[in-house]
């Protein structure tokens, strides 16, 4: 029975093995590219969809957030819901002081000169909140909730800031000049309650007034000028409750 050799690999043949060592000794070059052709392999089956998919996806680059605005968060309706409300908690405010002035100055009997001023500024404070609170309702129908909405309300409120002031310079000049002549004025000034709220009514009036500069030199940032347009309905606000203070004050030491 004839043996035959076995030969399991077809490159293992000693012929096969002879002629590719020849042909890789006159070709230099192809010794070379073997290892190029199985590095190009390796690289296509990492790079390949089914590879791909067996690894996480890992980015060096993060996707770019825009940056924070209040006017992405901000709605109109959200703002004019806002103003709408604090509108009518001052109208409310407004009937609660009328109410309790009239009932305590039906136990004075008389109104001073002085409690007619202060009881004529306490309502006016209340209409100045009120149409802080309902003017940047109406500023939104022709203008786009923005930078450009909220500098306009700005300069609105401080028109209205404007007639307040002129109007209290009236009313001191009124007061100062009655003074003069009437000693129930002139003791009902010189209260301590009357000096700390005369100087508080000056700060409040006046010193918002640097303001605006600061706007116009680029002092002011956008999340100050929002801020202070939804504070400042509260500033009158407090106004009237410091009128609405002196009244039952002067009201009360005359009936005691």
């Amino acid at each position: 029975m004839p043996y035959f050799l076995p030969f399991p690999d077809p490159n293992s043949h000693p012929i096969r093995c002879i002629f590719s060592l020849q042909k890789k000794q006159s070709h230099s070059k192809l010794t070379h590219f073997d290892s190029i052709t199985s590095l190009l392999q390796s690289h296509i089956r990492r790079i390949s969809p089914t590879h791909r998919s067996q690894q996480p996806f890992r980015s060096e680059f993060k996707t770019p957030q825009p940056p924070f605005t209040w006017e992405a968060t901000l709605s109109p309706e959200q703002v004019s819901n806002y103003f709408v409300l604090s509108g009518e908690i001052m109208v409310g405010f407004l009937a609660f002081q009328g109410i309790a002035t009239t009932f305590v100055f039906g136990r004075k009997g008389n109104w001073s000169y002085l409690d007619l001023w202060i009881f004529a500024w306490m309502i006016f404070n209340n209409l100045c909140g009120i149409c802080a609170c309902i003017i940047p309702v109406f500023l939104l129908i022709d203008t786009e909730l923005g930078e450009a909405y909220w500098d306009k309300a700005f300069y609105v409120l401080f028109y209205i800031l404007i007639a307040c002031s002129i109007l209290f310079l009236y009313t001191q000049y009124k007061i100062q000049t009655r003074k003069m002549v009437d000693s129930v004025t002139q003791q009902e000034l010189s209260s301590a309650s009357q000096a700390i709220l005369h100087k508080f009514f000056y700060s409040i009036i006046f010193i918002p007034f640097v303001l605006p500069v600061l706007h116009y030199f680029d002092l002011l940032g956008a999340t100050f000028i929002r801020n202070w347009v939804c504070f400042a309905p509260w500033i009158w606000s407090l106004g009237t409750f410091c009128n609405f203070f002196l009244l039952i004050d002067n009201a009360l030491r005359v009936v005691d």
